[in-house]
């Protein structure tokens, strides 16, 4: 008699354990469907990733460009201040300089040679 007794409560107590595990399969399952695609016009990560990358190499390249362009230019006005000597004036027209965003991602090298060919195509 106490084994079936204690064999009818294990068998309610799995029986509570399996509707348990079935309504939390069911909260997953429900919790995937709403995640997929919380956001439906958002960018994917992936897409974020890229064009997070994409800038990264913009950045750098117009990077270097400043540094063609400020050794093209000769000294800045701290060099020609801790030099001591009254030099030219930076040229106004390069005194806020700043780089243009380029399509591509392409680098300064890059942009130089391609400005070159347009220029000689000209």
């Amino acid at each position: 008699m106490k084994t079936q007794t204690e064999k009818s409560d294990l068998q309610g107590k799995l029986q509570a354990n399996e509707a348990q595990i079935a309504e939390l399969q069911k909260h997953i399952d429900e919790m995937n469907k709403n995640s997929a695609n919380p956001n439906p016009g958002a960018p994917s990560v992936a897409e974020l990733q890229a064009q997070l990358d994409d800038a990264r190499k913009q950045l750098e390249g117009a990077e270097h460009e400043k540094t063609f362009i400020a050794e093209r230019l000769g000294p800045t006005r701290e060099q020609i201040a801790r030099s001591g000597s009254d030099g030219p004036a930076p040229r106004a027209e390069f005194s806020s300089f700043r780089p243009r965003n380029r399509a591509g991602g392409e680098s300064g090298l890059q942009f130089r040679r391609a400005q070159s060919r347009r220029i000689a195509r000209d």
